[in-house]
């Protein structure tokens, strides 16, 4: 008769990044341990908050599929003697498995024929099962975090362990902890616990607590909570996925709305979310046209008629916002004269140095990323815009919170006829910044905010989003061409990327599950990954036939055999019209900046007859010293180090002779 199996982890608290930046398919992680043990189920439903991971499964078999199980035994030219009777190895082999000969049957394996035996094996019970069958599904889930010891399966200790068959406690542990027919419950920070008479109980004490299984009714049922208490005209800014966050990982969390006074909005609304945002965890709100409102949504446990803490939580956002507000009209009234002595310096072109501690300084790499992605023309902007960054960040708020040095100064140059030249690339570091847009429009914006990633990247900074998913989310945007690895290698003297990740990262974020022959191992051992090329790309190749992909790969195969026999580099002009116009179009392609993938591709599928035509008629053996070889030698060569630039060819193996 199907079963009802309900496991609970109890936590006192888990941190939101449990499973990353991605949740994964609960559902399919438990599945696959279900087939493992070979456990037919009707359905699996599954609860994560941050105090507990319950997974029920509903209509399991109590008895697992049988299988049958193949033993493959001695050869036939063994197994029988020259009269055609059996051969004491067939007659062990067949009383071993505990069957007769006749239930032997002879296949052929790789061109050999042997003794096979077929055997129908039973399933287990269910109840034989059990204890590894649970641990089995903790043991699978996809922990982002450490365990918190060496011989633990869970981030942190468990404070409460629940499994139960239908109305059964099942005598099992983990991670030292006895299970009991009973579930944790948080009404603040004080717990209790309530008990399971049936599994079969559990959805209907996980909606008491407003958990739901589904992620996606998770999420509308909090948004819709959320929208209630909101006047009208008031959204939530939420770039960050706090809303999210918290629909999938509080339990009985009530949305509060805390408004504090109008005059702290005079202050830049980086500062603001530093504070409401960045130190008391709030949400920010709102109006459609993007600008703050002098009102948050606050989250508490408390039902939201309390309005006593809504009274504490005001008192206590003016309160903070006031001392921050003191620190700005400081600022305020120091700042004209530094911005005047900063005015006749940008006017006169001077070289201002950069002052901030930094392994290499903003001024420095921004240069470095002019040279590298030829934006010559932009270094003045760029060098002005950076001066005004790092002098907002000496202000007494920037060294408050750092990193709000763009939005300081940028709220004081407004009507400043000195700065106007620099305003509008300040405001869109600025927007970028403060997740307002996804990337800056004008070059010089794109070069300062790439620079101030970098560096953050390096630096491990902590008042901005530095990761390998911020970076490389910014430069898809941002279409900058150019090679990320040599970029911080140049850039940072030497500083080298963990190449992998950064690739692992780049083909999640744009969708590694579609159906294209992107082999990971040949852009990590490319040694070249020029991120906004691949991602135009990508987006291509989703749709293109397997059969370009092998004409690539093919054509380069015939390139490679022929100079196989050559060690050196051929420099030599081509001399049929033929050879001329490939090398103008190689010339093209080779002087691009970055890697030009997609122009390479198209190159490779538009001249493959052209290509074929300078592979023939050669010798078998190619001789680089031969005057009329060289410029065919020359053309394969440079058509070769171009193909290999592909992600999807696998690389030529490193011999001793190369």
């Amino acid at each position: 008769m199907p079963k009802t199996l309900l496991l609970e982890a109890g936590f006192m608290s888990l941190p939101t990044e449990l499973f990353g930046n991605r949740l994964p398919d609960f559902k399919e992680v438990v599945s696959q341990v279900l087939q493992q043990e070979k456990f037919e189920f009707s359905r699996i439903k599954v609860w994560i908050s941050s105090h507990r991971i319950g997974v029920l499964i509903e209509g399991l078999a109590d008895v697992q599929t049988s299988s049958v199980k193949e033993v493959r035994g001695p050869k036939a030219s063994a197994a029988y003697d020259l009269n055609n009777l059996p051969t004491p190895a067939a007659t062990g082999f067949a009383a071993a498995q505990g069957l007769e000969m006749k239930d032997l049957e002879i296949r052929e394996v790789d061109g050999e024929r042997f003794l096979f035996a077929r055997k129908m094996a039973l399933g287990l019970p269910l109840e034989k099962c059990l204890n590894r069958f649970c641990a089995g599904i903790f043991q699978a889930l996809p922990f982002n975090c450490q365990p918190w010891s060496e011989k633990s399966v869970f981030p942190q200790p468990l404070i409460s362990l629940c499994a139960v068959i239908d109305d059964r406690l099942i005598d099992f542990d983990i991670d030292g902890v006895k299970a009991r027919n009973q579930v944790v419950v948080f009404n603040g920070l004080r717990k209790s616990f309530m008990p399971i008479e049936h599994a079969a109980n559990y959805p209907f004490l996980m909606k008491q607590l407003g958990l739901m299984n589904e992620i996606t009714e998770k999420r509308k049922n909090y948004d819709a909570r959320i929208r209630s208490i909101l006047p009208e005209g008031h959204l939530i800014r939420d770039p960050a996925g706090k809303v999210a966050e918290a629909s999938l990982f509080f339990e009985n969390s009530h949305p509060l709305l805390v408004r504090y006074e109008k005059k702290f909005m005079e202050m830049p609304e980086v500062i603001l979310n530093k504070v409401i945002s960045g130190y008391l965890g709030y949400l920010v709100c709102e109006d459609a046209l993007g600008k703050m409102l002098p009102a948050t949504v606050a989250l508490t446990p408390s039902p939201a008629t309390i309005t006593d803490e809504v009274e504490v939580r005001s008192g206590v956002l003016n309160h903070q916002l006031e001392k921050i507000w003191q620190v700005w009209n400081r600022d305020v009234h120091s700042l004209p004269g530094r911005i005047e002595k900063i005015a006749e310096q940008i006017a006169d072109q001077s070289q201002v140095k950069s002052e901030l501690s930094c392994d290499c300084s903003l001024a420095g790499i921004a240069e470095c990323l002019c040279d590298l992605l030829e934006f010559s023309a932009e270094k003045r902007l760029v060098g002005a815009v950076i001066t005004l960054i790092e002098e907002g960040e000496k202000t007494e708020i920037g060294r408050l919170f750092q990193g709000t040095g763009f939005s300081v100064m940028f709220n004081r140059l407004i009507g400043v006829e000195a700065f106007k030249p620099y305003l509008d690339c300040l405001k869109e570091v600025c927007q970028f910044f403060e997740d307002r847009i996804p990337a800056p429009e004008m070059t010089a914006a794109k070069i300062v905010s790439l620079a101030v990633l970098m560096q953050g990247h390096v630096n491990h900074v902590r008042c901005f989003d530095c990761s390998h998913e911020r970076v490389l989310n910014f430069i898809f945007r941002a279409d900058l061409r150019f090679d990320l690895f040599a970029a911080f290698n140049v850039v940072f003297h030497g500083f080298r990327l963990e190449r992998r990740q950064w690739i692992e990262t780049a083909l999640r974020i744009l969708g590694r599950e579609a159906q294209l022959p992107v082999l990971l191992e040949g852009l990590n051992s490319a040694g070249e990954f020029d991120p906004a090329s691949f991602n135009e790309a990508f987006r291509e190749w989703k749709s293109r036939p397997v059969e370009d992909f092998e004409v690539c790969s093919s054509t380069l195969s015939r390139i490679r055999s022929k100079l196989s026999g050559i060690e050196r580099r051929v420099d030599s002009e081509p001399d049929t019209e033929l050879e001329k116009d490939i090398s103008v179009k190689l010339d093209k392609l080779e002087k691009v900046q970055g890697v030009n993938y997609l122009g390479i591709f198209h190159f490779c599928i538009e001249e493959k007859v052209n290509i074929e035509a300078c592979l023939m008629n050669l010798p078998a053996v190619l001789d680089d010293n031969d005057a009329e070889l060289q410029p065919r030698i020359c053309l394969l060569q440079r058509l070769c180090r171009l193909l290999s630039r592909l992600p999807f060819i696998k690389k030529e193996k490193k011999t001793e002779k190369n």
